[in-house]
């Protein structure tokens, strides 16, 4: 009789030593280089310790996926990005023998070796450090992407995945009111706090560091949860209920009201009429489940409007001026609040020819490559669009562009054979399919490339869609 070895579960005793000791590496806290560096050494030895002992592809990425949401040096490219760079090199416990055949392995290749090395080197706006730092987080944020995205997971992987989305939502949420609040005031990522936003009276960002990210993110968790709770009928198979749904799309719903970002609120009224009469993947009402979230989510809204600042919300809803918004204004971004941010991407678009961007770096790095100058005061150009070509030039943004929205296009050609897979898969890679259409909607005035944290998780999300789409789930 052969006795298979126990199942290993992510231990959050870890995860939470991973992420106290992580406080190293922020030069904030710790003002000494030679400790900061010790600190990433330090981390990542941790982290090979730890994977060493999950020896599972999937809970592996999950572990990067869980500490992705806090932003540790971020402006030496993002802590964890570092640290999976290394993990893949010498590490063994990640499956990578599927990768050969990946359909977009040779985008990858394209962004890496012609957008990136090609602009570091030919340009040259980078040093040495930030060039090598640029290209490993690169590497990690492409790996991240393709490993997962090759390999078979199970219903209770992705059930997994909702369950500690679950958490993440709630904990953001927890963030957002000490942000209102000031209950903590630690300078810490795994708190979030922030005075200049709780001063402002507006934007109540949570451990993500930036607002509007942290409506999007949390309107993506929406989607994913209004629609299974809504179309999935056996929940039971991905080892989910209704009441952890509900709380994870109710929590998402405050998170996004908490940012007070109306992009985000539009963009969810437009999603529950497509999962109520679209049902995602045909012409049909959705399961009864939907009355009840919209009355628990509006008595909630009504009841805790105070606690949620729905009346900064709503001021910001009344300062549109919805008789003159046209597609011409929208395009401009005189009605999204962009006008200033799309002109500014403008006069970056006709400073070169982009024909090579500048490459991959770290966030000041590629500032100056969006700009022409470190001095510029904007943060960013506040659109994903007028964002990529500086960095990877005309063809690496177009092979990017596809690569990101890839669920898109896996979902739209793979899906509509319906003898491929079950009907619980075929909805979760309709589900994606709308999520990321909405979120490629949304990047129109956001760019997600401005947080280094944000990025892995993007990319981890896409990659989890693709592997649905084209793998299906394996049996357990």
């Amino acid at each position: 009789m052969i006795i298979s070895p126990p199942k290993k579960k992510l231990s959050f005793i870890w995860i939470i030593l991973i992420l106290l000791i992580s406080h190293i590496t922020i030069n904030t806290i710790i003002n000494n280089i030679i400790l900061n560096y010790l600190g990433i050494l330090i981390i990542t030895l941790i982290l090979l310790i730890y994977t060493n002992y999950i020896k599972d592809t999937f809970l592996i990425i999950l572990l990067f996926y869980i500490l992705s949401y806090y932003e540790f040096a971020y402006i030496r490219g993002g802590l964890y990005n570092i640290c999976f760079f290394v993990i893949l090199l010498v590490s063994q416990n990640i499956n990578i023998r599927y990768i050969k055949g990946h359909p977009l392995l040779l985008l990858c290749a394209v962004i890496i070796l012609v957008s990136h090395i090609l602009g570091t080197f030919i340009k040259g706006l980078t040093s040495i450090d930030a060039i090598f730092i640029g290209t490993i987080t690169l590497i990690s944020y492409l790996a991240a992407f393709i490993i997962l995205s090759s390999i078979k997971i199970s219903k209770n992987n992705f059930g997994l995945f909702v369950r500690i989305s679950t958490i993440m939502i709630i904990l953001m949420f927890l963030s957002q009111l000490n942000s209102k609040y000031g209950i903590l005031r630690i300078n810490s990522p795994l708190i979030g706090y922030s005075e200049v936003h709780n001063r402002s009276g507006i934007f109540f960002r949570s451990f993500m560091a930036n607002s509007p990210l942290t409506a999007e993110y949390a309107f993506m968790n929406f989607i994913l949860g209004l629609s299974i709770l809504t179309t999935i009928k056996n929940k039971k198979n991905f080892n989910l209920n209704n009441y952890i749904l509900f709380t994870y799309t109710v929590i998402s719903v405050f998170v996004m009201l908490l940012t007070t970002n109306r992009s985000t609120v539009f963009l969810s009224f437009a999603a529950i009429l497509l999962i109520i009469f679209v049902n995602i993947e045909k012409i049909s009402l959705t399961s009864l489940w939907i009355l009840p979230f919209i009355i628990i989510t509006i008595y909630s809204v009504i009841n805790f409007s105070n606690l949620l600042g729905i009346d900064l919300l709503i001021d910001r809803l009344y300062e549109i001026d919805y008789q003159s918004t046209t597609m011409e204004s929208v395009t401009t971004g005189e009605s999204i609040n962009r006008s200033t941010a799309f002109d500014l991407g403008k006069d970056m678009i006709k400073r070169e020819t982009w024909l090579i961007g500048y490459g991959w770096s770290t966030y000041p790095n590629n500032r100056v490559a969006w700009f022409g100058t470190a001095k510029q005061q904007r943060a960013d150009p506040h659109s994903l669009y007028y964002s990529l070509p500086m960095l990877f030039g005309w063809i690496g943004s177009l092979a990017f562009l596809i690569l990101i929205t890839s669920p898109i296009w896996f979902g739209l050609f793979k899906l509509h054979r319906s003898s491929l897979y079950d009907t619980e898969t075929r909805r979760i890679g309709w589900i994606f399919v709308l999520v990321f259409i909405l979120f490629m909607i949304n990047e129109y005035k956001q760019a997600f490339l401005i947080s280094a944290n944000y990025f892995f998780l993007i990319m981890i999300w896409s990659g989890l869609a693709v592997s649905i789409q084209i793998n299906g789930f394996r049996e357990e």
